[in-house]
């Protein structure tokens, strides 16, 4: 009868399950990617405090820029100047708008670290595929064992 105390060295790897965290990944990943696409239609908008100037910046930059014919008779250096105060307020708008839907969405204030991830993926097939080597070894040695 072939000696079945080898099993007994096998790991047990009941909690671990590789295809989980391959799993888990992937809806992470979709998941960003749908908050992306929501966060991309954000847009943040302002105007003047005299209504003659109005701003709306959105992930491309300035999306839309409306001046009251009231503003064409301001200096143009003063009409210059108000347009960009505008915009970067329309530009701040957007920034907590954005801020305040990834919120909502659950989307971490910081950026995933890539490369960690890579690492980490590059780790998980490392572990799999030494998994199935272990695993194939013992079944071989086995399957010798029962044959002799």
């Amino acid at each position: 009868m072939a000696d079945m105390s080898e099993f007994d060295r096998i790991p047990r790897f009941a909690d671990v399950r590789p295809e989980a965290s391959v799993t888990a990944l992937e809806q992470s990943a979709e998941q960003s990617v749908a908050a992306r696409r929501r966060l991309a239609e954000v847009t943040g908008a302002a105007e003047s405090p005299d209504g003659t100037v109005r701003a709306v910046v959105g992930g491309f930059g300035l999306q839309e820029l409306v001046l009251d014919p009231k503003a064409m008779r301001k200096p143009s250096q003063d009409l210059a100047q108000l347009i960009v105060q505008v915009t970067q307020q329309a530009a701040e708008d957007l920034a907590q708008r954005r801020a305040e839907q990834a919120a909502e969405l659950g989307v971490p204030g910081e950026r995933p670290d890539l490369e960690q991830m890579l690492t980490d993926l590059a780790r998980l097939r490392s572990t799999m595929a030494e998994g199935q080597g272990d695993a194939r070894r013992v079944f071989e040695r086995f399957r010798d064992q029962t044959r002799g």
